[in-house]
C-alpha cells in the first residue's frame, strides 16, 4: 500500500507541475502514472479476493539433521498471472515459548493451481508447528503490492537420533508375568481367564486344560490353551524433555526384547498417557506421539497417577527422566555425556 500512496503523490506532483508551467508531457506523465496505479490496484484487489494460500508438509516426520520438506499450494482463480508472491511463515517448538519467522518467495503464479517447494531446517528435535502469518502479493510488472493476513497450519516432527544403550536382562525380566488389559495375539500363557485357541490334544497336556463339551461335539479330545497378558516388566516415566535419551532408552529396550510402557502427560488431554513399546512400528508411534502431545510433568507424581490409574498391574522397573536426572526405582542413574551431547548409560535389569 506504501507503494500505491508514494505512486499517487508522484502523479499528483506531476499534474500540478503540468498546470504549472503548462507541460503537455508532465500532465501526461501525471495522466499515464495515475492510470497505471488505477489498473494495478484493481487487479490485485481482485487477485487478493481470488488466490488462496495453502501450506503442506507431505513427509510429516524427519531425522535429525536433515530438512523438512515445505509446500506452498497457491490457487489462482484470477485472469491473470501475479508476478511474485511473499509469505510470511512463523514454526516454532512445541515445546519452546519463542518461535521463528521467515519470508517465504514465489516466482510467478499463473492462474490454476501452482505448487512451490521449500526446504526448512531445525537445529532442536522436537514437534514442530508452522503457520502462513501473512501474504504480499505483487502486480504484473512487480512495483506494487498488497498484503493481507492468511491463515494455514501443518505439523512436522523432527526425530532425534538415537545410539546404543548396553541393556542387560535378568531371567526375572525375560519370564515376567502379570496382569494387563491386553493380551498376545501371538503366544498362549496362563491366564485362564481368557482363552487363547482351542488344538486337539498332544501328549504332555495337563488334563484340566481339556474342553470336554468341544471335545463330545469334535468326537476327540480338544485342549483349551489360555491367553498371555501383555505386562511389561518396566515402565519409562517421561518427564523431561530429554526427547534423544527417551527415544535412545526406548530403541535400546526394544532391541534388547523388553517390552515396556512409555509413560507421559498429556498437554491436550490434561491425563496420563501410556503406550505399550515391543516392535518397531509401536516405537515410531510412541515417539511421535510423545514429541507432540508431552507436557512436562514431575516424574513421582507421574508414577503415583499411574498406580492409581492401573490398579491391579504391576512392574519390576520404574524407569524415571527428569530435566536434570536418571533413576531407577528411585535410585539416580549415572549418564555420561559425549560429543557434548550425547548421554551414555547401561541398564541392568
Amino acid at each position: 500500500m506504501v507503494s500505491y500512496i508514494a505512486a499517487l503523490g508522484a502523479a499528483i506532483l506531476f499534474l500540478f507541475v503540468s498546470i504549472l508551467y503548462e507541460s503537455v508531457a508532465f500532465g501526461m506523465l501525471g495522466v499515464g502514472m495515475a492510470v497505471l496505479v488505477l489498473f494495478s490496484l484493481v487487479n490485485l484487489g481482485v487477485a487478493m479476493r481470488k488466490v488462496q494460500f495453502l501450506m503442506e508438509i507431505p513427509l510429516g516426520i524427519a531425522e535429525e539433521g536433515q530438512p523438512v520438506g515445505v509446500h506452498l499450494v497457491m490457487r489462482n482463480s484470477s485472469r491473470f498471472p501475479l508476478r511474485k508472491c511473499r509469505v510470511k511463515v512463523w514454526y516454532r517448538n512445541t515445546l519452546a515459548k519463542k518461535g521463528k519467522t521467515i519470508w517465504l518467495r514465489t516466482g510467478e503464479v499463473m492462474r490454476g493451481e501452482n505448487r512451490m517447494e521449500y526446504e526448512v531446517s531445525f537445529r532442536e528435535t522436537g514437534n514442530y508447528e508452522f503457520r502462513i502469518l501473512r501474504v504480499r502479493i505483487y502486480d504484473f510488472m512487480g512495483l506494487f503490492s498488497l498484503g493481507r493476513k492468511s491463515y494455514a497450519v501443518d505439523h512436522a516432527v523432527v526425530l532425534p537420533k538415537v545410539w546404543d544403550i548396553p541393556v542387560s536382562l535378568g531371567e526375572a525380566v525375560r519370564n515376567f508375568y502379570g496382569d494387563a488389559e491386553e493380551y498376545d495375539e501371538k503366544r498362549p500363557g496362563q491366564d485362564n481367564s481368557e482363552t487363547f485357541a482351542v488344538r486337539e490334544y498332544r501328549p504332555g497336556d495337563k488334563l484340566q486344560s481339556i474342553h470336554w463339551k468341544l471335545s463330545a461335539k469334535a468326537d476327540d479330545l480338544m485342549v483349551r490353551e489360555y491367553s498371555q497378558p501383555k505386562a511389561c516388566p518396566l515402565i519409562l516415566l517421561v518427564g523431561g524433555s530429554r526427547l534423544a535419551l527417551a527415544a535412545s532408552i526406548m530403541f535400546s529396550l526394544m532391541d534388547a526384547e523388553c517390552p515396556h510402557y512409555v509413560v507421559w502427560q498429556s498437554r491436550s488431554e490434561n491425563d496420563l498417557i501410556r503406550m505399550r513399546v515391543s516392535d518397531e512400528e509401536s516405537y515410531y508411534s510412541a515417539l511421535v506421539l510423545l514429541m507432540q502431545d508431552m507436557q512436562e510433568a514431575d516424574t513421582k507424581q507421574l508414577q503415583e497417577f499411574y498406580l492409581e490409574k492401573y490398579r491391579g498391574e504391576h512392574y519390576l522397573y520404574a524407569l524415571a527422566l527428569d530435566r536434570e536426572r536418571v533413576r531407577l526405582n528411585g535410585r539416580e542413574v549415572k549418564v555420561n555425556r559425549q560429543d557434548g551431547r550425547r548421554e551414555m548409560l547401561e541398564l541392568q535389569l
